[in-house]
């Protein structure tokens, strides 16, 4: 819930779970986003389709008019 009333709007990204895995806040690279999954949109909600078997991440980034943001990611596993 935005406070002031400010516009909400909601980015997704699916990504193949990383394997470049570090310790102590060590740069990790950053997986490409997997295109053409996601196939509507609409506000906070998403419909997408599966990707290939293995594990990977939803990510969804949600910012108000006045670029304060959050973001969350979801681990996921398709079998």
């Amino acid at each position: 819930m935005d406070y002031e009333k400010d516009s909400i709007t909601y980015s997704w990204e699916i990504m193949r779970e990383s394997t470049d895995l570090k310790d102590g806040g060590d740069h990790e690279i950053r997986p490409k986003v997997i295109e053409g999954l996601i196939v509507a949109q609409k506000e906070n909600k998403i419909i997408f389709n599966s990707p290939p078997k293995g594990a990977y991440r939803l990510f969804v980034y949600v910012s108000d008019g006045n670029n304060q943001a959050a973001t969350a990611n979801i681990p996921f596993l398709v079998e």
